[in-house]
C-alpha cells in the first residue's frame, strides 16, 4: 500500500490539528499510526511526502514501514506513480489518496484506489481489533494467574 501523506494530513482532523502545530510532528503521528497497520496486517506500507531536499530519499526500519520523500522538482504524486509503474506488474498495489488525478492515474496503471476516508476506517478497524485481542489476552493471563495454586 502506498499512502499519499499530504492527502491524509489534510483530510483527517487529528492530523490537521497536529499539522497546525508542527508539520514534523504530524508526519510522525501519521507514520506511527500507519506502522501499526503495517505491523499487524499482511500489508507493506510506503508513506510518501513531498520533500524539501534536492534529491528524493527514503527512510526504512529493517522489516518496517518505508517513508519516501520527493525531492527536487519531483512531487509526491510523481513518486507514487513511479512506484506503481515499477511494482504493479509483480505486486497488488493499493494507493490511498484524495487526489483525484493521482487516483485516476493509478487506476489506469491497474492498481487499486482507496480514499483517505477508506484508509482511516481500515486503520480504526485494525486498531479496534488489536485492542480486543490485547484485552482477551490480558483476561486470559489474569484468569490463569488467579487459578495458579503456587502464585
Amino acid at each position: 500500500m502506498i499512502v499519499d501523506g499530504h492527502s491524509v494530513l489534510h483530510a483527517a482532523d487529528t492530523y490537521r490539528r497536529e499539522l497546525a502545530r508542527s508539520e514534523p510532528a504530524a508526519r510522525g503521528l501519521l507514520a506511527r499510526d500507519l506502522a501499526m497497520l503495517h505491523d499487524t496486517g499482511d500489508v507493506h506500507v510506503v508513506l510518501v511526502f513531498d520533500g524539501n531536499r534536492a534529491r528524493s530519499n527514503q527512510e526504512r526500519d529493517p522489516g518496517g514501514m518505508q517513508i519516501a520523500y520527493a525531492g527536487g522538482a519531483e512531487t509526491a504524486d510523481h513518486v507514487i506513480e513511479r512506484m506503481v509503474t515499477r511494482y504493479s506488474r509483480n505486486y497488488q498495489i493499493t494507493v490511498a489518496s484524495n487526489d483525484g488525478l493521482v487516483l485516476r492515474n493509478i487506476l489506469a496503471l491497474e492498481a487499486e484506489a482507496l480514499t483517505v476516508r477508506g484508509l482511516l476506517d481500515w486503520m480504526e478497524r485494525e486498531q479496534s481489533h488489536l485492542r480486543e485481542t490485547l484485552q482477551r489476552q490480558h483476561k486470559r493471563k489474569n484468569k490463569t494467574t488467579s487459578q495458579n495454586p503456587f502464585g
